[in-house]
């Protein structure tokens, strides 16, 4: 699911509780902190080379050849 792709880890993306309050806190924490927004960004394009169709492929191939 989304968890498996972005990390539970807050690391790459803000993920909250499906609430008004924690959608809120968390829109506040990306609007407000500059840092964090911006480890994010670089955190999550690192993570998305992953989940690209060269490296699918290429996984999906290694698994065959096994």
């Amino acid at each position: 699911g989304c968890k498996d792709i972005l990390c539970d880890n807050n690391e790459n993306a803000l993920i909250v509780d499906n609430n008004i309050d924690s959608i809120y806190e968390g829109l506040k924490k990306i609007i407000t902190d500059e840092n964090y927004r911006m480890k994010c960004q670089k955190n999550i394009k690192e993570r998305g080379k992953l989940f690209n169709l060269e490296t699918t492929i290429k996984q999906i191939e290694a698994i065959i050849e096994e």
